[in-house]
């Protein structure tokens, strides 16, 4: 979360954006080799070695998105309405 919360500052995003009433929805994946290293200090800059949109979108669609929606299927349900009022606050 400390992580999260600074990344959201240093891209000058609002820190509520965490406080969006899901719980668990926020993701993460090592996006370079060097992660931890740069995460504890031990390294000024981050390796560039990320890898591609299609192989982030296929790791969070099999390790997190196909997964939930099989738990919580309720999704299902939500409409245009639900949306908006689950992001209000950042829509503002």
């Amino acid at each position: 979360m400390r992580v999260i919360r600074r990344a959201l500052s240093t891209l000058r995003l609002d820190q509520n954006l965490l406080r969006h009433r899901i719980y668990r929805e926020v993701f993460g994946m090592p996006l370079a080799t060097n992660w931890r290293e740069f995460l504890l200090g031990q390294a000024e800059r981050l390796q560039d070695d990320l890898p591609s949109v299609a192989e982030i979108t296929e790791a969070a669609k099999e390790r997190w998105i196909l997964p939930r929606a099989a738990r919580l299927p309720g999704y299902e349900s939500w409409d245009d309405a639900d949306l908006e009022e689950m992001f209000a606050s950042f829509l503002a």
